[in-house]
């Protein structure tokens, strides 16, 4: 007869309660994840992604080199049941990034961190900006760093030959994860079976160069796959690395690297300060943590682009992070000498609350809005016929129009270029990567705020400009009625208007379906962001708090029976400088419009 069950024990209590810890704040770190989701691609890496799921060619750069195999290959199968390119690609980062809780978690408790600790580290990585921000695109970068740290768990805990597997994986993303191969060497001094060394390095060199094979045998053979990878190593090396002269020296760039990739000012301070405390009483787990990590920083400290710290950080912030947890437990646990307060949770409490404050009107940006180049491209699809029509493309803009104007007639431009000196062409355009200040000149924007330094420094304007005697779509008056201050002229020579409270316009009709674009500006710096309603012909279309200065508006619009379209802007409140002591303008200022635009769109 079996016999009484006993009673759990307290250390099984307490490993339930660590159990339904981690796993309540897993859901909720995978489902804060859906705020990053990018509306559209954005910079010309994701656009050779989107190239290589219709044609993977290494050698024309779909993608670059050494061609990501193991990234493609599985946006390639949720392409299969995603509707396009960028959603399969954006889907991959997306359920790495929804894992990075649990992998940076398990890292730490194979690095026999306490269990309070790895939950802080692994919360603060993240909710790092750059980490939030990158799991909502359509790069590989979350998707390596996830495997990594699995990885890396699995090798530390005698998980050896499958740590291994995923240690391959990750080559198969970032070869130049390489440099972190300290799990594995210490993973496998500890196993001390060379049978088993040996077996491992050769599964994960069989595994790397199967799958790299595959690549070159999609590209046409090792010949061409190698040359390209050579050719994109000499690039990286004189364009971004040491080889370019204009590089700012090693010291000057040290800050950006180590300290503050994104630039989100005092919360990396203050997270850097706890990963130095945790070097006052240095634990072997520490320097495990230096030992994976460092070389990753270094190699994108002193060889990779500068523009791009953000995304490069990813790699190598578990360190900083883990630090940091560490730090904050030290302190804590000084202080609980007389009392527990459960300090660390509190530091971690305020930079994580700080950061989610810094990135939230990013993260709703590029969750609402499409990227300036998409923009363009899609105007340029809505205005210029395919069967007739004809793109310059400037040579930054060139993946984005080879992906997206598929069909047109499209020729990459000289740097020389100039749209409005050319001969006639019909229907020809010229899509660049800039503002242009040309007379017809379409302009699109992305606040750069915050974002500058979060993405890559570029990408935040491009345009459209017809040819000299390119299309001239109908462009319709705009009257400026009541509400509206006088026209004034901005040190670019271009004019705007500033509204007070309420701002009526009229638009002339146009005898097809028109399109109306807006740039405004918001003094939200002087006051908080106004509520903005926007009302057309009696039909409020929109309302909404900008959370930028600058933003865009575009509307396409029927004209109703040949009558002019009403088209009224309004805010719950103005600023009055003279009143706020910021100046002698007496005027109560609302919007300030510029750029308007109202011009037929082509059939």
């Amino acid at each position: 007869m079996a016999g009484p069950i006993a009673p759990p024990t307290q250390d099984s209590a307490l490993s339930t309660q660590h159990s339904i810890t981690v796993t309540a704040l897993a859901v909720l770190v995978a489902l804060s994840r859906f705020a990053a989701l990018s509306r559209s691609i954005w910079d010309w890496d994701e656009g050779l992604f989107c190239l290589a799921l219709r044609d993977y060619n290494v050698v024309f750069h779909h993608p670059h080199p050494p061609g990501f195999p193991l990234f493609i290959g599985a946006a390639k199968l949720i392409r299969i049941v995603v509707g396009d390119d960028f959603h399969a690609l954006r889907t991959v980062s997306l359920i790495a990034s929804m894992f990075v809780f649990p992998a940076l978690y398990a890292l730490a408790r194979a690095l026999r961190f306490p269990f309070r600790t790895s939950v802080i580290a692994a919360l603060l990585f993240s909710f790092l900006p750059n980490v939030w921000y990158w799991g909502g695109t359509a790069f590989s970068d979350l998707f390596a760093v996830v495997l990594f740290l699995f990885g890396a768990a699995l090798l530390l805990r005698d998980r050896y030959f499958f740590g291994s597997m995923l240690f391959a994986a990750t080559l198969l993303i970032r070869p130049q994860n390489v440099l972190m191969a300290y799990p594995w060497v210490l993973a496998s001094w500890r196993r001390r079976r060379v049978r088993d060394i040996l077996a491992s390095a050769a599964l994960i060199a069989l595994l790397v160069l199967g799958g790299y094979g595959l690549a070159a045998r999609a590209t046409g053979g090792w010949q061409p796959f190698l040359s390209a990878a050579r050719a994109h190593q000499r690039y990286v090396a004189t364009v971004d690395g040491p080889l370019n002269p204009a590089r700012a020296a090693p010291v000057k760039l040290l800050f950006t690297f180590a300290i503050d990739p994104f630039r989100a000012g005092g919360a990396s301070y203050l997270l850097c300060a706890f990963a130095g405390v945790a070097f006052l009483r240095p634990r072997r787990r520490d320097l495990d943590v230096v030992l994976t990590f460092a070389p990753s920083f270094i190699l994108a400290w002193l060889m990779l682009s500068v523009t791009g710290a953000s995304r490069f950080a990813v790699g190598y912030m578990p360190m900083h992070v883990l630090l940091a947890a560490d730090g904050m437990g030290l302190i804590a646990a000084f202080v609980a000498r007389r009392r527990e307060l459960y300090l660390d949770a509190v530091f971690a409490a305020v930079i994580i609350g700080c950061y989610i404050f810094w990135i939230w009107p990013s993260l709703t940006e590029v969750r609402t809005h499409d990227a300036p180049p998409v923009a363009a491209t899609r105007w340029i699809e809505q205005h210029v016929p395919r069967a007739t029509g004809k793109v310059y493309v400037q040579g930054g803009m060139v993946p984005f129009a080879d992906y997206f104007l598929a069909g047109y007639d499209t020729e990459e431009a000289r740097q020389t270029f100039d749209p409005t000196a050319v001969p006639e062409e019909p229907n020809a355009v010229y899509l660049a990567d800039r503002e242009s200040s040309a007379p017809r000149a379409i302009n699109f924007r992305r606040p750069r705020s915050r974002l500058w330094a979060l993405f890559n420094q570029r990408y935040f304007e491009s345009s459209v400009v017809p040819v000299a005697g390119g299309p001239d779509w109908k462009t319709g008056k705009v009257d400026f009625e009541e509400g509206w201050y006088a026209e004034e002229i901005d040190k670019t020579r271009r004019p705007f208007r500033w509204m007070g409270s309420r701002g009526r316009m009229l638009l002339e009709p146009l005898r097809q379906r028109g399109e109306l674009s807006l740039q405004f500006f918001a003094p939200i710096d002087a006051e908080s962001a106004p509520e903005v309603t926007i009302v057309i012909n009696t039909i409020a279309v929109e309302r909404f708090r900008p959370t930028e200065p600058d933003f865009h508006r575009t509307y396409q619009l029927d004209s109703r029976g040949g009558a002019p379209i009403e088209v009224v802007i309004s805010v719950d409140h103005a600023v009055n400088p003279a009143r706020m002591g910021r100046g002698g303008d007496t005027r109560d200022l609302g919007l300030r419009v510029s750029g308007v635009v109202w011009r037929a769109v082509a059939p």
